[in-house]
């Protein structure tokens, strides 16, 4: 973790497994990663559009799970990296 923390500009730390976990499923895994992208604000993309967009695409029965692992992965932590400093 050290040498990724010195290496990388852009860093977030995502317990995916309880994640899943808290979830109910491995498979919004994804999702949650997804969700540490849109909070490091480098896709372009807003964590309400990436909302909308679940709401829109992904059957009832996974909404509440799949925007649940969104916003767990958008609350990961996000370190600093040295690569530049």
């Amino acid at each position: 973790m050290e040498y990724l923390r010195k290496t990388q500009e852009n860093l977030a730390v995502v317990d995916g497994a309880s994640i899943c976990r808290q979830c109910g499923s491995p498979r919004v895994l994804n999702v949650a990663l997804l969700g540490a992208a849109v909070a490091s604000g480098l896709i372009g993309i807003s964590l309400e559009e990436m909302e909308q967009a679940i709401e829109a695409r992904v059957p009832e029965k996974f909404k509440e799970m799949n925007l649940k692992a969104l916003k767990l992965g958008a609350a990961a932590k996000h370190i600093d990296g040295g690569k530049n400093q």
